[in-house]
């Protein structure tokens, strides 16, 4: 089960609003390290969904990067996680 504090305020969505207008959003979440994986995806989806119906856009889309497997283990050594 999702921990409930992990979901995003008015302020967040009206500052990420704000920002996708003049610049690229890149949404992050901090210490994801203390997060399961099934939280994290969980987090994400969350965030991908208000972001969807606040009409909030994120750059980049989608990454070249993701299958690659490089990539993936400097990901996986962060300890945030990208929105993307």
């Amino acid at each position: 089960m999702l921990i409930q504090h992990l979901r995003l305020s008015r302020l967040d969505l009206c500052a990420m609003k704000a920002i996708s207008a003049i610049a690229n959003l890149i949404p992050i979440i901090s210490k994801a390290d203390t997060l399961t994986e099934e939280e994290k995806e969980l987090y994400k989806l969350q965030i991908r969904s208000s972001m969807e119906h606040h009409d909030i856009t994120s750059y980049p889309p989608a990454s070249p990067f993701d299958n690659d497997l490089a990539q993936h283990e400097i990901n996986c050594a962060m300890k945030v996680a990208f929105i993307a």
